[in-house]
């Protein structure tokens, strides 16, 4: 069965934990005592406000994440059609959401009263792209998985690049950049996603704070009021009655009931800007101790950028 797109929040959050490795960072219950950032109160944000963290600043806009793998794909595509193989890519379109809107739970772009958690077609993938800094995952075909990975070292007479096309491209990208160095404490991750990684790490350590605990029992109360009974946000859209419908069934009165009460409840609660003032608390002891990797990494993002501009002259 086709998972229906009215969980796409669920599977983004999944998604961004899963991909960087992060664990749950464990401390006092209370989030004002020892050792817990103090929070500033930060007012909900109104429609496409973008909310910034400073680990932002560290990273490339989501647009140049864009552009870079644009030239990615095309590079790819070359390489493989070298060797007389048919690689197909994702489609990439300018992305006109806020960076951090999945992660901080708005649903603006869904326009709730109308689509339901399900949004406008094609909302949910982009903001699914949108929590990858934008990014659509490519999916190979086995059948060219040896050339595109460097499996064998010749095709129909042709010698296969080290590590394949993906390998080339990745060389011809960092060339020029320094090879990322972690901390032994923290967790191997794909350089260009070391950002996400330490994003989660901050989003785990501001959801786990008893500050953010209260506003969701808040939350689950309001929604208690208005006939619906959900512990938190999450489970709310992750309802099995519209999580597992078809991609393209349509949303019906009571998804549409629902996320109008939770759209509600999460602004009367403040969830986004309580979230949001947590996580800029959380995320200033991680870049004071990890100020080198996040340096080291945002020059390996530039030196990206520069070199996807020179993919367009081929392997």
């Amino acid at each position: 069965m086709t998972r229906g797109v009215a969980a796409w929040l669920v599977a983004v959050l999944a998604t961004v934990m899963m991909a960087t490795g992060c664990s749950h960072t464990t401390g006092a219950a209370d989030g004002t005592a020892a050792g817990h950032p103090a929070s500033r109160i930060v007012s909900d944000p109104g429609p496409s406000a973008d909310l910034l963290l400073r680990l932002d600043s560290y990273d490339l806009s989501i647009q140049q994440h864009v552009e870079i793998q644009r030239a990615e794909n095309r590079f790819l595509r070359q390489c493989m059609g070298n060797f007389g193989l048919d690689l197909r890519t994702p489609g990439t379109r300018p992305l006109p959401y806020p960076r951090n809107m999945p992660l901080l739970g708005q649903l603006d772009a869904l326009h709730v009263s109308r689509y339901g958690y399900q949004g406008p077609p094609g909302v949910a993938a982009d903001l699914i792209a949108v929590s990858k800094n934008g990014s659509w995952d490519i999916t190979v075909q086995p059948a060219l998985l040896p050339v595109f990975e460097g499996r064998i070292g010749s095709f129909h007479g042709k010698p296969v690049p080290a590590g394949g096309c993906f390998g080339e491209l990745q060389r011809r990208l960092d060339a020029g950049a320094k090879t990322v160095r972690f901390d032994a404490e923290t967790p191997p991750v794909i350089p260009e996603r070391g950002i996400r990684l330490f994003k989660s790490q901050v989003y785990d350590q501001a959801t786990h704070d008893s500050r953010f605990r209260r506003i969701v029992a808040e939350w689950s109360r309001c929604m208690g009021r208005k006939g619906f009974r959900y512990d938190s946000p999450e489970q709310a859209q992750g309802d099995p009655r519209w999580s597992n419908a078809g991609a393209h069934a349509r949303p019906g009165a009571a998804q549409i009931r629902t996320a109008v009460a939770d759209d509600h409840c999460r602004r009367t609660v403040h969830y986004t800007g309580t979230l949001y003032g947590l996580m800029l608390a959380y995320e200033q002891p991680v870049i004071r101790a990890q100020r080198h990797v996040l340096q080291e990494i945002n020059a390996l993002l530039e030196a990206r950028l520069r070199n996807s501009a020179a993919l367009a002259a081929g392997p």
